[in-house]
């Protein structure tokens, strides 16, 4: 019982020790080259177009390429000290995204960026689908 206890601490530790260390600074990856930045940007899904390109994927199930029209709003969560730059608030990005099922393309929901996308909406580029 004892040496269950301490083990639930410890990891409880840990997990407080990562939440406050690597949310919003970088963060080096074993298993990639590369650095992934945890600052995550945010917004509210306002247009979906369809592009007609379909995928079926190994559980066959057909999957359609569409381009999301998210509505800057801020950081994720995870990074509340993090402020979006002003020149940034309520710019519209586009990005691909791909769909099959039919809360995929719901508008008005919240939509988050992936780091690289972030950090390339955060060097000025809105248009993430010429790439």
């Amino acid at each position: 019982m004892h040496s269950a206890l301490i083990l639930i601490l410890h990891s409880l530790t840990l997990r407080n020790y990562i939440n406050r260390t690597l949310y919003g600074k970088k963060l080096n990856c074993p298993d990639s080259q590369s650095t992934v930045n945890m600052r995550i940007l945010r917004g509210i899904v306002r247009r979906i177009d369809r592009l007609g390109e379909k995928m079926v994927d190994e559980n066959n199930i057909e999957w359609e390429k569409c381009i999301f029209y998210i509505e800057l709003i801020g950081f994720s969560k995870r990074t509340p000290h993090e402020k979006l730059p002003e020149n940034l608030v309520g710019k519209i990005v586009k990005v691909y995204r791909w769909c099959t099922f039919d809360w995929h393309y719901r508008t008005n929901v919240y939509a988050t960026l992936t780091a690289e996308e972030t950090e390339r909406v955060l060097k000025g580029e809105l248009d993430l689908t010429t790439r």
